[in-house]
């Protein structure tokens, strides 16, 4: 048996009674086992010895030291990515703020122009009247558009309106689509 200062260690005793002769496979696997059992004893006590000096020179307060290193490292690190997140929330928060008062903007202009729409309309009906003698002996293709003497199609105001509205549809669209992502 073995001991050092806190641990007592079981040595295997060298002499195992042999079987009988001619059962060389079972004396081979002694010798084997054997040899672990000497090699694991060996292990074991430099294992101890080297557990025994750390201890005694203070190896745990140095790794005590390099862990509370490491937690600070990761809280200031952690500090650093909440500050990140959070400015990039007010900036979000903000640019959701202005894409507000922009749809606002646009909300407005849609109104406006929708009442000069309703009052180019108005007009146009009474002048029409007056001007459907002169504009009956101009073509006018399937579609209802009206050709000029040259041959080419005369805008009309509803055509401009009405792009005017596909336009202003298609940016609500996307003005929306991004105010989505921003939230």
């Amino acid at each position: 048996m073995v001991e050092t200062q806190n641990h007592r260690i079981v040595q295997v005793p060298e002499e195992v009674s042999a079987p009988p002769e001619g059962d060389r496979h079972a004396l081979e696997t002694i010798e084997r086992l054997k040899r672990l059992a000497s090699r694991l004893h060996e292990f074991m006590l430099t294992q101890i010895d080297r557990l025994e000096c750390d201890s005694r020179h203070g190896v745990g307060a140095r790794e005590e030291s390099v862990l509370a290193r490491q937690v600070e490292e990761f809280r200031q690190e952690r500090e650093s990515w909440e500050l990140h997140r959070h400015q990039e929330v007010e900036q979000l928060r903000s640019e959701g703020m202005l894409l507000t008062e922009a749809w606002q903007r646009l909300e407005a202009e849609e109104r406006r122009l929708l009442a000069e729409r309703e009052l180019l309309r108005r007009s146009a009906i009474n002048s029409q009247e007056s001007t459907l003698s002169c504009n009956a002996a101009l073509p006018t293709s399937r579609g209802g558009a009206a050709y000029s003497a040259g041959g080419k199609r005369q805008t009309t105001t509803n055509d401009q309106e009405h792009i005017a509205w596909l336009q202003f549809q298609q940016l609500r669209r996307e003005i929306q689509k991004y105010g989505r992502r921003a939230t």
